[in-house]
């Protein structure tokens, strides 16, 4: 007799630190950026955030378009009560405000790129007065970095 596959739920288990109802708790398996991932599937191989799962799991609705937010800023954190749907922009807002962005721009930064580039600057001056690659400013540029952020009035 073979044995007997391990459901994604026993796998999930078996990486978590359970503590208090409050408290946070820990994924001690494989992790990406401080994010617990949890390996689905042999060929080919889906690597799923553990908070993701874990709201899944708790709450049995889960949008792809929207992101599980961390309300204690732990990000591996799988606690479903410290966990909450958000958008892109409401992730973004939220790394911003709390100071967990590791981006060179602030928002008024990024503003005041958008402003520069509709009065014609050139994205290498734009990069270079702001220490970002030219790369960096084209995105901003077509809308892909920054698009909730919109153009400063004036003032660069």
């Amino acid at each position: 007799m073979g044995r007997r596959k391990t459901t994604i739920a026993e796998r999930f288990w078996r990486f978590v630190d359970k503590r208090g109802p409050d408290e946070c708790w820990n994924w001690i398996g494989s992790t990406s950026g401080g994010y617990g991932r949890l390996v689905i599937g042999t060929k080919p191989i889906t690597r799923i955030g553990a908070h993701r799962i874990s709201y899944l799991m708790h709450y049995g609705v889960l949008q792809s378009a929207l992101d599980v937010l961390h309300t204690c800023d732990n990000p591996s954190c799988v606690n479903p009560r410290h966990l909450k749907l958000g958008t892109p922009l409401e992730n973004m807002i939220d790394m911003c405000k709390k100071g967990r962005s590791s981006a060179k721009l602030t928002p008024q930064d990024a503003a005041l790129v958008k402003r520069m580039l509709l009065d014609g600057y050139s994205q290498k001056v734009i990069a270079d007065k702001y220490g970002i690659g030219q790369s960096m400013v084209s995105w901003i540029n077509r809308g892909h970095s920054w698009d909730w952020v919109a153009p400063a009035e004036a003032g660069y």
